[in-house]
């Protein structure tokens, strides 16, 4: 009889052994479920932040980019009012670029027969002079915007 009732006790132990460690088992899954949950939230969190920043830099370039393309539209017109305003007589060029006259009378008067093209070619100079300097200062201000959003 010692022995019937020393095999239950061993028994009962067993079993509230095995129902102690499925429990904690069981409870270490809910918990390693929990985490994974809380891990795949904060990671959709996570990607929806970058999501929302990338599109506010991508808008941000792209702002950037209308408005280099205008400051070059901007330049094109102004080297063309310039080039208008040279051949017409209501803009002169400075003194450095008309200095050039001197020479141009010598040349001039050495070669009478020839028609002369020389204003409308200085015109059309200072057109491209006025632009290339226009186009550059957008392409710079345009790179030091992207440089500046970059940083941001």
């Amino acid at each position: 009889m010692i022995r019937i009732l020393a095999s239950i006790v061993v028994a009962l132990a067993l079993l509230l052994g095995y129902a102690m460690w499925a429990k904690s088992h069981a409870q270490a899954e809910a918990e390693k479920a929990v985490a994974a949950q809380d891990l795949a939230e904060s990671t959709l969190a996570a990607v929806e932040r970058a999501r929302k920043s990338e599109q506010a830099k991508a808008k941000q370039l792209e702002t950037i980019a209308a408005q280099y393309e205008q400051d070059k539209a901007d330049a094109q017109d102004k080297a063309s009012t310039v080039a208008a305003g040279v051949a017409d007589g209501t803009l002169q060029l400075r003194m450095e670029w008309a200095g050039c006259e001197t020479q141009r009378l010598s040349d001039a008067a050495a070669s009478a027969s020839q028609s002369d093209g020389g204003a409308g070619d200085r015109a059309a100079s200072a057109g491209r002079i006025i632009r290339a300097a226009a186009a550059a200062d957008a392409q710079v201000r345009g790179l030091q915007a992207v440089v500046k959003a970059d940083r941001q």
